[in-house]
């Protein structure tokens, strides 16, 4: 069975944090009902990655997303850094920044300043990660 991609927007103004709306947990709901390899796309983590100074801004009702059982990966880039989370019945990924990557496990402001981007390769049944430092 092929992956399914499913697009979210988590923005919750004047906050850095994030929050999916009504109308969108709707969609997710619809889309989610169906029996596909789901992969949803969206900005902000729905669970927390270990690394304080960034979790502070997570996904404020993540567990509106991750309550779903269907979801086999959610796919996120608020985090700026390189982590792969496994988390119940799905798996949490975050690339890397084009600028910056917070130091993981940070508590306070601390920076790896390498940049460059994640590529990720999908066939029918499986993902490849590849992370490619531009420095």
């Amino acid at each position: 069975m092929a992956f399914y991609f499913l697009d979210s927007n988590s923005p919750n103004p004047g906050d850095d944090a994030g929050f999916l709306s009504l109308s969108e947990q709707n969609k997710l709901k619809q889309y989610l009902s169906e029996q596909h390899r789901n992969i949803v796309v969206v900005h902000h983590h729905p669970i927390a990655v270990s690394t304080p100074i960034i979790d502070h801004y997570i996904m404020k009702n993540g567990d509106t997303l991750t309550q779903h059982q269907n979801i086999d990966m959610i796919l996120v880039g608020h985090v700026h850094g390189d982590y792969t989370v496994q988390h119940d019945n799905f798996t949490l990924e975050s690339g890397i920044a084009t600028c910056l990557q917070w130091e993981k496990g940070a508590r306070e402001i601390a920076f790896d300043l390498r940049f460059g981007y994640t590529e990720y390769l999908f066939t029918p049944t499986h993902y490849q990660k590849r992370v490619h430092w531009i420095n």
